[in-house]
């Protein structure tokens, strides 16, 4: 029994059916998959550490499992960045937003200088605060009216 198996294997790999996996040994790939050394039922999934998943099903953020797929990472969080904004590792609500620092803004209605929120969109920076580059300039960090 022991010998029809293991002539069974030798067949199967001679001919390209089954896979050498660097931490698993041989295997057929379309009945399993090996994750860092841990053979899995079920051929063409992703691993996620040590374990397999689907990832039309499971997001992996890293080496953690979360239910839904495609989705996108904040840490070790799933989310969907149409209804969320991850910033520094911090989920906040509302997709497509612009981060400054661990806040997440409307740049239409903010600007983020340095890692500090101004009020009013659209304007440039000079160190950490805001001018309108229309009317003032920046020079060596301090904002002024006349040339520099």
């Amino acid at each position: 029994m022991i010998l029809q198996l293991l002539l069974h294997v030798s067949i199967l790999f001679s001919f390209g059916l089954l896979t050498e996996g660097s931490s698993c040994g041989q295997y057929d790939s379309d009945l399993y998959t090996c994750c860092a050394g841990v053979l899995h039922i079920g051929g063409g999934q992703s691993c996620c550490g040590v374990n397999s998943y689907d990832p039309s099903t499971f997001t992996c953020c890293a080496g953690v499992l979360n239910v839904g797929g495609g989705q996108s990472c904040c840490g070790v969080k799933s989310y969907d960045p149409s209804t969320f904004t991850c910033c520094a590792g911090v989920l906040h609500i509302g997709g497509g937003q612009s981060c400054c620092g661990v806040n997440s803004y409307d740049p239409s209605t903010f600007t983020c200088c340095a890692g500090v929120l101004h009020i009013g969109g659209g304007q440039s920076c000079c160190g950490v605060n805001t001018y309108n580059p229309n009317i003032y300039n920046c020079c060596a960090g301090i904002v002024q009216m006349s040339p520099c």
